[in-house]
């Protein structure tokens, strides 16, 4: 396979390089379709397995060898489970990702477009559950809990297998590493740039002043990714805590009227702490649920013994 190091530059220089002439408009773009390329091949790669391995023998298998695998109510499962969904809400919430999508798009489409692309992608880990519990069921063995897609592919398709691993691997870090580049160099741009450093500066500077962030932050992601400390599904677990403290200030804070600014400070500050504590103290999968939890709690005594009244007129700019 590759060297870790050269796909690493090549996806980073890729991503970088199409979103710095590109902008909002080419990672909109080839997000669209490097997310139905995802999904189409993870569902050809799940039939074409259970063609080869129908689902009652996978059954039987799973019955002799795991047959916790098959509980719903597994504590882990549900832990996991909650993790994933707490994880992808506070992405929407609090990443610029999503921010950015949103301004940049119509109205009447907004809420269509959101509604069914969680739809549509809600089938990802269904595909790959069902996936994993062939591997399990076959006896597959998996280096890393993250690459039981790659491995069953190349086991099913060979040299096929492994170009098509290659296109669903580069499309889906690419798809994500753009979207990142753009929304975080916008916001820098916006927020940091022209906000503090240069309020007078015109379109033309702005837009230097992105593309310069672009640049910048595809370095950053390069210098940081070149250690290769752990693996994604690991890093995962971990931004989980950060990001799950996020969902109940942000929705407190757009549905609230009283809503406390130093409750949701404190709120992500100490869901972040405890999350992180008990992914080192606990379990990697229970540190997004932890999270949200202590977050939830925090932020809604704060706001209910000591309101801040706040006005969406103060975040009017100037035309």
């Amino acid at each position: 396979g590759f060297d870790y190091r050269l796909g690493m530059v090549v996806v980073i220089g890729v991503s970088t390089i199409y979103t710095l002439f590109g902008g909002m408009r080419a990672v909109v773009g080839t997000d669209f379709i490097q997310s139905l390329l995802i999904m189409v091949l993870l569902l050809v790669v799940a039939a074409l397995a259970y063609m080869r391995f129908p689902s009652s023998e996978v059954h039987q298998a799973l019955i002799a060898s795991h047959p916790q695998r098959l509980n719903l109510l597994l504590p882990a499962g549900l832990l996991i489970a909650w993790n994933s969904a707490l994880f992808s809400m506070g992405e929407v919430f609090h990443s610029n990702i999503w921010w950015s999508r949103v301004f940049a798009s119509r109205r009447n489409v907004v809420f269509r477009s959101f509604v069914l692309g969680g739809l549509g992608w809600m089938t990802i880990p269904i595909v790959t559950g069902s996936i994993g519990l062939l591997a399990l069921a076959s006896k597959l063995e998996v280096p890393q809990v993250n690459m039981v897609f790659p491995v069953m592919t190349a086991q099913l398709l060979g040299a096929g297998g492994a170009a098509l691993v290659f296109i669903v691997v580069f499309a889906s870090l690419t798809s994500t590493l753009d979207s990142l580049l753009a929304s975080t160099a916008d916001l820098l741009a916006e927020d940091v740039f022209l906000k503090l450093f240069k309020p007078e500066a015109s379109d033309r500077e702005l837009k230097l002043a992105t593309q310069w962030m672009v640049v910048l932050l595809g370095g950053l992601t390069l210098l940081l990714s070149w250690p290769r400390l752990d693996s994604l599904a690991s890093v995962l677990f971990f931004t989980g805590a950060l990001v799950a403290s996020t969902v109940w200030p942000v929705a407190c804070g757009l549905y609230w009227p009283t809503a406390s600014r130093s409750g949701a400070i404190a709120a992500m500050l100490a869901g972040t702490a405890c999350g992180l504590a008990a992914y080192w103290l606990i379990a990697p999968y229970c540190a997004a649920v932890l999270s949200a939890a202590v977050s939830a709690v925090v932020m809604i005594v704060a706001s209910r013994f000591w309101p801040a009244e706040f006005r969406w007129s103060q975040l009017q700019e100037e035309a």
